[in-house]
């Protein structure tokens, strides 16, 4: 009985200790934000089919118009744009799309060659190199000698299209479709994918970012080689870009790649004024998981100023850690609305909306944004004579800070007199401006006076459509001058000798 307990106990030991190995890892703590998958949607028939139409023009020989398509679908073509590079990986025929470029890239070094043994003055050596870009394009070089009617050919113009379509968006999920570029072709559109990229610029970043911890070593040697030659190739210099949004996928990438080097710049990141840039720091904060315990641990003393509790776990100090910097902003936001509001009581209101302003920049979404309106809406009265641009531009801002509060309509109306008024002065008379303006504040005198004196001036209405007459009289005239002119070159220039009269029969 006593073996048989023994047993018993051992076991329900064994299924402990087994229960505690196999158990899942505790989840990060409800709130923490999250990096979104990269993943695109699948494509829509809508969009594949206006793909296929834009790349059927440019095999075609209609270049700039299936751009121009291409253009006009924006991201919305992405999708189908990466589908068909998935696709076109399988079925390239890569000797063949190898004998097009290089046949193009031929033709275009024997014309280079040609053309060095022309002279040609300054002007037009200029005017080469500023087309070189264009004339070395990949696209225009095999566009050059079209075959519609071949397979290979047009898979190979798909993908250079795709390529340019790619740079024309310029975001950070189209810039992964060229990392995918030479991804799935290789050495066969390197140098174009390299070009791509260069034109691409800091844009480029995000996604050369991730793809140095790409699955394939050659992806990764080239996505590095790429940053080096940006000059982003460590963090410090990758965040150096003035675009925000730019910055905020910067981050995001580096912690899609897990890049333990980078996570001290991230969580310095993490309470930045900026709110793309602070979401993002957050989010990849989130996707390091224990790696970041550290490092968040010295950003919690910084801020908070005393060491973290003993075991606190990585998710508990992040979350800790971003109410911290929350609550210090917010005091000071809130400090900065209250000298705006102090400065307000006393009517010192350019003082106040200078507070204002500095709140609405680090927090445009300040719940007390609503008590600014009256310091916005009497500068803007009070300016109305003096800095009429001022004021509207004051008015809108007090009309759109708070869409349903008193002062809305009467100060949209405010602008749009004032706007009336510039327009009447320009020589421009627009009553329906003002019509606005009355029907939006019955109570805005100024509005009825300006449109009453225009409706009851006769000769101020039309000065604009004087003007335009005025404008057409002296086009007319000048029509006429270079019709007598060019009549007048149409004639023979008179001989040396005056002809002979003629004769009974001519005359």
């Amino acid at each position: 009985m006593r073996q048989v307990r023994v047993l018993l106990v051992a076991s329900a030991l064994s299924l402990g200790t087994l229960s505690l190995v196999t158990a899942p890892a505790a989840a990060p703590r409800a709130g923490l934000p999250r990096l979104a998958s990269t993943a695109l949607p699948a494509p829509e028939a809508a969009q594949t089919t206006e793909l296929d139409k834009a790349l059927a023009e440019i095999v075609g020989g209609k270049v700039d118009a299936g751009q121009a398509r291409l253009r006009e679908g924006g991201a919305a073509l992405l999708p189908a744009m990466a589908r068909r590079l998935a696709e076109l990986r399988k079925s390239l025929a890569r000797e063949q799309a190898a004998a097009i470029i290089e046949e193009a890239r031929k033709g275009r070094v024997k014309d280079d060659k040609h053309k060095k043994h022309e002279k040609k003055d300054k002007a037009e050596r200029e005017k080469e190199r500023q087309a070189a870009a264009h004339q070395n394009d990949w696209l225009t070089l095999v566009m050059a000698k079209p075959r519609p009617s071949d397979q290979a050919f047009k898979d190979t113009v798909a993908v250079l299209a795709i390529g340019r379509a790619l740079v024309d968006l310029g975001t950070t999920p189209a810039a992964r479709e060229i990392v995918n570029v030479y991804f799935y072709f290789g050495d066969l559109f390197r140098i174009d994918a390299q070009q791509l990229v260069a034109r691409l610029g800091d844009k480029a970043v995000p996604a050369l970012t991730e793809a140095r911890k790409h699955d394939v070593e050659k992806v990764r040697r080239w996505a590095a080689r790429a940053l080096d030659a940006l000059g982003r190739a460590i963090p410090g210099e990758a965040v150096q870009i003035a675009d925000p949004d730019v910055v905020a996928d910067v981050i995001r990438a580096y912690g899609r790649a897990k890049e333990v080097e980078a996570l001290r710049m991230i969580v310095s990141f993490t309470g930045s004024d900026r709110v793309v840039i602070r979401d993002a720091a957050r989010e990849a904060v989130s996707s390091f998981g224990d790696a970041a315990l550290w490092q968040l641990r010295e950003a919690y003393e910084a801020t908070i100023g005393k060491r973290p509790p003993p075991g606190s776990t990585w998710d508990k100090l992040a979350h800790e850690l971003f109410e911290a910097q929350d609550r210090a902003r917010l005091e000071e936001i809130v400090s900065t609305f209250d000298e705006g509001m102090a400065a307000l009581k006393d009517k010192h209101l350019d003082v106040a909306t200078r507070s204002f302003d500095a709140v609405l920049a680090r927090f445009p979404g300040f719940d007390r944004r609503g008590e600014m309106v009256p310091a916005y809406a009497g500068l803007a009265r009070d300016l109305a004579d003096k800095d009429r641009a001022r004021a509207v531009v004051l008015a809108r801002k007090a009309s759109r800070l708070d869409a349903a509060g008193p002062l809305a309509k009467p100060m949209e109306s405010l602008a749009l007199t004032l706007e009336g008024e510039a327009l009447a002065e320009s020589g421009v008379v627009d009553l329906a401006i003002l019509q606005r303006a009355v029907s939006l504040d019955p109570d805005n005198a100024r509005a009825k006076a300006t449109l009453s004196r225009l409706e009851s001036n006769p000769a101020a209405l039309p000065t604009s459509r004087a003007r335009y007459v005025g404008a057409a009289a002296v086009g007319v005239a000048a029509l006429v001058v270079c019709a007598a002119l060019a009549l007048g070159g149409r004639r023979a220039p008179p001989s040396a000798a005056p002809p002979p009269p003629p004769g009974p029969d001519e005359a």
